[in-house]
């Protein structure tokens, strides 16, 4: 954990597969989107899986940040699921940003 908090990515992605096995949501929750700010493609990946089907379009948009976050760093999961994404929010995107 001190290794996590002092800004190590794999440890703080460590930490989160512990939160993860323990079914401490609340732990889970903090240390994936401390790992993905970190700059880890694997939490980038998991914290847009978690929100892409939130009904929410902020929620949405911010899912999509992290999947090309996580695209942009080579994550082959994330750049083959990217355009589909896109095109599944476009009506958020729209909304988020009306002049085009």
């Amino acid at each position: 954990i001190s290794q996590a908090e002092g800004g190590d990515r794999n440890a703080a992605l460590r930490v989160w597969w512990h939160y993860v096995s323990a079914e401490d949501a609340e732990g889970r929750a903090h240390w994936l989107r401390r790992a993905a700010k970190l700059g880890d493609p694997v939490a980038q990946y998991n914290l847009w899986f978690e929100s892409r089907s939130s009904p929410n379009c902020t929620d949405r948009l911010e899912a999509l940040t992290w999947l090309k976050k996580s695209a942009v760093q080579g994550n082959v999961d994330a750049k083959s699921r990217l355009d589909a994404f896109m095109s599944e929010i476009a009506d958020c995107e729209l909304i988020a940003n009306p002049q085009g």
